[in-house]
C-alpha cells in the first residue's frame, strides 16, 4: 500500500509580486486585466488607439475605473 502524503487537499502559498508600487497576492484573489490596443494589426479595433493618444489614455481610464487590477498596454 502506498502511504505517500497527499497534496490534492492543500492549496499552494500564495506568492507577492510587486508591480511598481502595488503588491499582487496571486492565489488569493482574482484580478482583471484590460487590455488597450495599439498596434495597427489588433484583431479587436483595428488600432482605434493608434493615432489618438487622447482617446486612448480616456479608455486606459475607463477600463480601470470600471474595475481592471492590470492594464495591457
Amino acid at each position: 500500500m502506498n502511504h505517500q502524503p497527499s497534496t490534492l487537499n492543500h492549496a499552494p502559498a500564495p506568492r507577492t509580486i510587486t508591480i511598481r508600487d502595488r503588491p499582487f497576492h496571486w492565489g488569493q484573489r482574482t484580478y482583471l486585466m484590460g487590455v488597450l490596443n495599439v498596434t495597427p494589426d489588433s484583431f479587436s479595433d483595428g488600432g482605434l488607439f493608434l493615432e489618438d493618444r487622447e482617446a486612448g489614455a480616456a479608455h486606459a481610464s475607463a477600463v480601470l475605473e470600471a474595475g481592471a487590477s492590470i492594464l495591457d498596454i
